[in-house]
């Protein structure tokens, strides 16, 4: 009970700090891209910005994840069996 309080007014001070920061940033932001300008508010550009990175992150996470190589057994054995810790006499 006293968990989910605090999971609530963590994401309602979050919603509010959300909320001053967008409406403090609500002026024009001009930008050209190539032959293109337009004219966009600072705080959807912003997150236009934010989206694609989030995308580009997750894409590269997957490429990563398809390339990795399986681990070949004689590598993944333990240093006991490849005899680098042998009791001396």
């Amino acid at each position: 009970m006293v968990n989910q309080k605090i999971r609530v007014g963590f994401f309602v001070a979050l919603a509010v700090i959300i909320t001053i920061v967008a409406m403090q940033n609500m002026q024009p932001v001009e930008f050209k891209i190539l032959f293109w300008n337009h004219s966009l508010s600072f705080i959807f550009l912003f997150g236009i910005i934010f989206i694609t990175g989030f995308i580009a992150g997750y894409v590269v996470s997957l490429i990563r994840r398809k390339s990795a190589s399986p681990v070949d057994k004689e590598s993944a054995e333990l240093p006991e069996k490849k005899g680098f810790f042998k009791k001396r006499k």
